[in-house]
């Protein structure tokens, strides 16, 4: 959600940009914020989500898709919280918590990444 917001954010700015100051305005914000920074996105594939990145590395390295398993489910029906694990075969990599499977998957990516050092 957070990288949703943002690019929510940076497509405001440079609409009000253009609006103020025109189209020369944004190609000299664009060239500067955000060309200069896409080869190192692109080399990181930072502009992939931790499930992703997490799921490519470990088929690359490993061969194998990751799974997620619902290890716990907490609280009312209404309000729920997920701890999911994410496993290479049989090993447990790292677990992640939220208040929807998909986000405590997404945690849970994001610490494995951080586990094997591939973030």
């Amino acid at each position: 959600a957070r990288s949703y917001i943002l690019a929510n954010a940076i497509e405001a700015v440079i609409g009000a940009v253009y609006l103020d100051s025109g189209m020369d305005a944004c190609r000299r914000i664009i060239g500067a914020w955000i060309l200069t920074r896409l080869p190192s996105i692109l080399e990181t594939k930072s502009y992939l989500d931790p499930k992703s990145r997490f799921q490519e590395i470990a088929q690359e390295k490993f061969g194998i898709t990751p799974r997620y398993q619902v290890l716990e489910e907490s609280g009312p029906d209404h309000n729920k919280n997920f701890r999911v694990g994410v496993f290479i075969e049989t090993e447990l990599i790292a677990t992640g918590e939220g208040l929807s499977k998909q986000d405590a998957q997404i945690q849970a990516a994001e610490r494995a990444l951080q586990e094997k050092g591939w973030s």
